[in-house]
């Protein structure tokens, strides 16, 4: 498990040392779900369109560094890397 959890780790630490900060398209839902929760709209529970996916924590993890750091590519790899 702890090896599994490393690996995740070098995989989403390796995305943040690149020098482009792309957002993927599964990571720009998620971006805009944690922009409207940091608006003071709705936390969704499911990705927006889907009912499948988990998004409660992605988003609200998101929406936290967004009120902390700011709506950056980078603030929401890091988002992702924490959760």
């Amino acid at each position: 498990m702890i090896f599994g959890l490393l690996l995740i780790a070098v995989g989403r630490l390796s995305q943040l040392t690149t020098a482009i900060l792309n957002v993927g398209g599964d990571e720009a839902i998620v971006a805009l779900m944690a922009k409207h929760v940091s608006e003071g709209q709705s936390l969704p529970v499911y990705f927006q369109g889907q009912c499948y996916k988990l998004s409660l924590f992605e988003g609200a993890t998101g929406s936290l560094l967004f009120d902390h750091v700011g709506m950056l590519a980078i603030t929401l790899k890091v988002a992702m890397l924490l959760l």
